[in-house]
């Protein structure tokens, strides 16, 4: 990995595209120094002071008295200009935002320098050097709104020109939303996570399917502030037409900080639905805790950061209809002997005709002739007692049984987030972000409708990135970073039912049951196993410069993704058209049908754009 990584910067430094890159995770800040006959001011000294670490950066202002100082983590700051035969002119609570070309332009007094005047910034910067459409969203406001799972996707619509699906509070896990902008397709949104491209692009949409995870949603009280770019952003975010969302995670300060906290969610809180009441049924299972703490502070003051945090997640949902089947029973009792069902199906046949051509044998009223196969199968018991084919709830008026199962759907996450920032010097920062989260889940039901055959899923995220700061000079300024983004998705099944248990034998030698279904009343079995995982590899590099009135910038990004899946689609089944068939005739007469793919692929993609 070392040697790629060697190879991708070392390739972005050669090729040197002339492209517009995008501030990626910082923001801008411009302007122009005058003295009060409006003259522009040259070589005026500019001082940048982050307010919470302490860091500087420093320029000063050219020949036409322009200065901007680019690559600036989101935050507080203080300016401070200074120019010889003038008084000192600075600005406090200077607010700047991700994605953001703020300006603010200084007329200066004669004066001293030891002269200073303070002004403190009373209303936000406007943005009047980029015609980008989008809208900051602050920490302050992501962990004061009510959000059911806490997932920062769910106010993503509240950004202009965006729509999203109404969410559903009883959905199970994070509940991410995928949101539409200006019309276009969820997939084709964009998202970056501390300046690197961050979507799984398998599946290019916020909430994922099934093996393919979706985006990772870290705890928001991680998230120092996001940016919903809806238009007009710039060129080298043109991945897609949809939204552009800019996530920046929080770090350390020179003071320590910690928050601690618990988010639960309980039936016992919850009003009963009218359906279910009028019914005479209990309102379902719902219980949710997230809890958690951050911890951020100084190793060496004004130089060095730490941030860490953790939130963890338990939920037992039974809103979800993933914990809901009803299945249509033949009429069958606790007793399971074969002259108990051939008292109870005497007489009955096939509908259909089977590979013979006939239609099958009636079932003898002594049972003597009920394939041992399908006996064993009706008299197998799961670990808790219950039958495998369970007896009837209820007895419906034309004699078919009628069962529902009702079980909760649990689902757990655990996740972590690291930070590292520090100061080399006042031209050289160095930043680095890590997240994991790990959340496995376990549904009763997937497409069997007895229980017994739930899914299994773990979904795994991964993401870091490094970057560097460096200014050359007080108008030139480079800023490279490298990311590593992880997605890995399992789904298994359990196994109840073995081959073995019932006497027969698997033309692929699997273990497990086929999928059995009789057509209108029910199925069991397993039908899915998949695993899939995603990398994407991520170097790139951008230098901004001043010459006269322009800011310029450019750069280049070499990014390979890499997807293995393995088996793609996995299915093995047993179809029974008609009940009796399960009883009666030759075991040949239950046709195996299985089909097994397995795939494995990666490609590279190097991207360059520019901007006229």
């Amino acid at each position: 990995m070392i040697q790629f990584l060697y190879r991708s910067i070392l390739l972005t430094a050669v090729v040197f595209s002339f492209s517009a890159m995008s501030l990626g995770q910082t923001a801008e800040l411009t302007g122009i120094v005058k003295d009060s006959a409006q003259a522009v001011v040259s070589n005026a000294a500019i001082n940048l002071v982050n307010e919470d670490t302490g860091i500087k950066r420093n320029t000063t202002t050219n020949d036409l008295g322009y200065y901007s100082i680019s690559f600036v983590t989101p935050g507080n700051y203080k300016l401070t200009v200074q120019a010889t035969g003038f008084q000192t002119v600075s600005r406090i609570g200077i607010k700047l935002e991700v994605a953001q070309v703020a300006r603010l332009d200084f007329s200066l007094e004669i004066g001293g320098v030891e002269a200073q005047i303070m002004i403190e910034e009373g209303v936000p910067i406007l943005q009047t050097d980029s015609a980008a459409l989008g809208r900051t969203t602050s920490e302050q406001f992501i962990v004061s709104l009510p959000l059911s799972s806490r997932n920062f996707t769910q106010i993503l619509a509240l950004s202009t020109s965006t729509t999203v699906e109404l969410p559903n509070a009883g959905e199970v896990g994070r509940n991410t939303q995928n949101i539409s902008a200006n019309g276009a397709r969820t997939t084709f949104n964009n998202f970056e996570f501390n300046g690197v491209d961050a979507n799984n692009f398998a599946e290019n949409a916020a909430s994922g399917f099934g093996a393919q995870v979706g985006l990772a949603i870290p705890a928001p009280d991680t998230i120092q502030e996001f940016k919903a770019q809806t238009g007009l952003y710039d060129a080298s975010k043109g991945r897609g037409a949809g939204a552009n969302i800019d996530i920046v995670s929080k770090s350390g300060t020179n003071s320590w900080h910690g928050t601690l906290w618990e988010f639960f969610r309980n039936d016992a809180l919850n009003a009963n639905d009218f359906f279910l009441n009028r019914a005479g049924r209990r309102r379902p299972v719902l219980k949710q805790n997230q809890y958690g703490f951050t911890l951020g502070g100084p190793i060496r003051q004004n130089k060095t950061f730490v941030f860490g945090a953790y939130q963890g997640t338990i939920q037992r949902n039974g809103l979800s209809t993933l914990g809901f089947r009803t299945a249509f029973l033949p009429p069958l009792t606790n007793d399971r002997s074969a002259a108990a069902l051939g008292r109870l199906f005497a007489g009955q046949r096939g509908q259909f005709q089977n590979i013979f051509g006939g239609v099958g044998p009636a079932i003898a009223a002594d049972g003597s002739n009920i394939n041992p196969v399908a006996l064993k199968l009706l008299n197998f018991k799961l670990a808790n007692g219950e039958f495998a084919i369970p007896t009837p709830q209820t007895i419906l008026p034309n004699g078919l049984g009628q069962s529902s199962f009702s079980s909760p759907v649990k689902y757990r996450e655990d996740q972590i987030t690291g930070n590292i920032d520090h100061a080399f010097s006042e031209r050289n920062q160095f930043s680095s972000r890590f997240f994991y989260a790990r959340a496995p889940q376990e549904s009763p039901f997937l497409r069997a409708n007895l229980p017994g055959y739930g899914l299994i899923q773990n979904s795994k995220n991964l993401m870091v990135v490094l970057s560097d700061t460096h200014t050359f000079k007080s108008n030139l300024t480079n800023v490279a970073r490298v990311g590593y983004i992880r997605f890995r998705g399992e789904q298994t099944q359990p196994e109840p039912i073995s081959n073995a248990d019932l006497g027969i034998t698997s033309p692929g030698g699997l273990p497990g049951i086929p999928t059995i279904q009789v057509s209108g009343l029910f199925s069991l079995g397993p039908d899915l196993f998949l695993t899939e995982t995603t990398n994407s590899f991520i170097a790139q590099d951008t230098v901004s410069f001043i010459t006269g009135k322009h800011s310029l910038r450019m750069g280049g990004e070499f990014k390979r993704d890499a997807r293995t899946q393995y088996p793609s689609i996995f299915q093995r089944g047993l179809h029974l058209s008609q009940l009796s068939g399960l009883f009666a005739g030759p075991e040949r007469s239950a046709k195996w049908h299985g089909y097994f793919q397995q795939c494995a692929g990666e490609h590279s993609r190097i991207r360059f754009t520019r901007k006229g």
